[in-house]
């Protein structure tokens, strides 16, 4: 705590010297310690006030090695204790695991989650891509996940730049990926944008082995603490192609490292939801030793969005089955799928890109809103059931009767390269 211009007794108080040295090369309003000819050593800021008055039988302490260590770590105006040998540079995945908050949010719960989400939501983007149908989850007893999909698989060649194979870069290097857009991007449509998912997993994971199955040929290699640890290693395979990923999250890392089946379960049935080709299973472990096989759950909805509209209103009292549509203009691909209901008076609005939920909102949110209230004030005009102004007045702030039914509104929207927009718009 500091005091200006106020003198304490610390004498009954007990005095941690390691402490106040701490305190006082950190605090960026000191700029130094220094001595006193009167019956006691003051810590001192840079307007001469004093903060800080200690009994005179401590200044002893204050005097000599505390002045100096305060000295050389304040910055006095030449840059005394900091030159270019303090410049850190990391390399490799370093950064991540010095920082994993930055690319995950932080290292609790969610955090956690968010590793099985970034391997998951690669199996998605090839789903999308059309080059995968079904996507495996699996939740093993000692903690380890495991997720596998029958797409194209990681290029396994040698990677041109970084002299090691494509796996083995996409796995080590940030920002390496085909997801970038352009001409050499391997994808139209992808969740991942940046090139960090699958190598910060790798960082942030006690271990990996990833398994990559390329026309009839099968390669595993092992990592730990996203360093390799194992060469390319051919296996025989009965698969064409696919990717297989199992991971174990580093307990140096989270603070807990056992994922929660009910999180990971409603995140996979919203992304069969959301992708109506995917066939998405979920094996969890045995509840009891009794139990010899595992728990096995499977999402596949092949009426997409209209289903998803159904399963947010299933507790709702509807007043008419599901509409839908979706049409495709100069680029943009827009599907709407939407429901009235008699019992709920207030709004569910859930937008998504590329399958991931934008809890912000956003312009395809706000364009759906101001189309379907135009088209609403327009069809009550031209039936004659407005006698004043319209009710609905705006895309954010429609007026509504509170003695008519509401409605909500579920949105995806899927950026494509060369910035065009692939929307998947449900209203419920």
């Amino acid at each position: 705590m500091i005091l200006p211009n106020c003198r304490h007794n610390l004498s009954s108080i007990r005095f941690d010297p390691a402490f106040a040295l701490k305190k006082a090369t950190t605090n960026l309003r000191v700029r130094r310690i220094v001595t006193s000819v009167t019956p006691s050593a003051q810590l001192w800021n840079s307007s001469s006030h004093p903060i800080i008055s200690f009994p005179k039988r401590v200044k002893h302490i204050c005097s000599s090695t505390a002045i100096q260590a305060a000295d050389n770590a304040q910055d006095n105006g030449n840059g005394s204790g900091y030159d270019a040998g303090q410049i850190q540079v990391l390399e490799g995945l370093e950064a991540v695991r010095r920082r994993p908050g930055m690319y995950i949010g932080n290292t609790g719960n969610r955090g956690l989650h968010q590793l099985l989400y970034e391997v998951v939501d690669n199996a998605i983007d090839e789903v999308q891509g059309g080059h995968a149908t079904h996507v495996e989850v699996e939740l093993e007893a000692c903690g380890a996940i495991r997720v596998s999909d029958n797409g194209r698989g990681i290029p396994t060649d040698l990677h041109p730049t970084t002299g090691v194979s494509a796996l083995e870069t996409v796995l080590t290097v940030l920002h390496a990926g085909g997801k970038f857009g352009g001409e050499s991007s391997g994808y139209q449509v992808s969740g991942g944008l940046h090139g960090v998912g699958i190598s910060v997993v790798n960082a942030l994971s006690s271990e990996l082995q990833i398994a990559v199955c390329r026309r009839g040929k099968q390669v595993r290699q092992h990592y730990a603490r996203g360093k390799p640890v194992s060469k390319l290693q051919d296996e025989p395979t009965t698969m064409e192609s696919g990717t297989e990923v199992r991971f174990v999250a580093d307990p140096e890392i989270f603070s807990k490292t056992n994922m929660e089946a009910q999180t990971i379960t409603s995140r996979l049935r919203e992304l069969a939801y959301l992708n109506s080709t995917a066939h998405i299973t979920l094996q969890l472990p045995s509840e009891s030793p009794e139990e010899a096989a595992p728990a096995v759950q499977s999402f596949h909805y092949p009426n997409g969005l209209l289903e998803y509209v159904t399963y947010l209103n299933r507790d709702n009292e509807v007043l008419h089955e599901p509409i839908s549509f979706e049409r495709d203009i100069d680029g943009v691909h827009v599907e709407v799928a939407m429901q009235w209901c008699k019992d709920n008076f207030s709004d569910t609005l859930l937008g998504y890109a590329n399958s991931i939920r934008t809890i912000d909102g956003g312009s395809h949110i706000d364009g759906m809103k101001m189309a379907l209230t135009r088209t609403i004030n327009s069809l009550a005009r031209k039936q004659k059931l407005l006698k004043v102004s319209p009710l609905l007045m705006g895309p954010r702030t429609p007026r509504r009767n509170p003695e008519r039914s509401s409605q909500g509104i579920s949105i995806c929207c899927t950026p494509c390269p060369g910035g065009a927009v692939r929307m998947r718009v449900s209203i419920c």
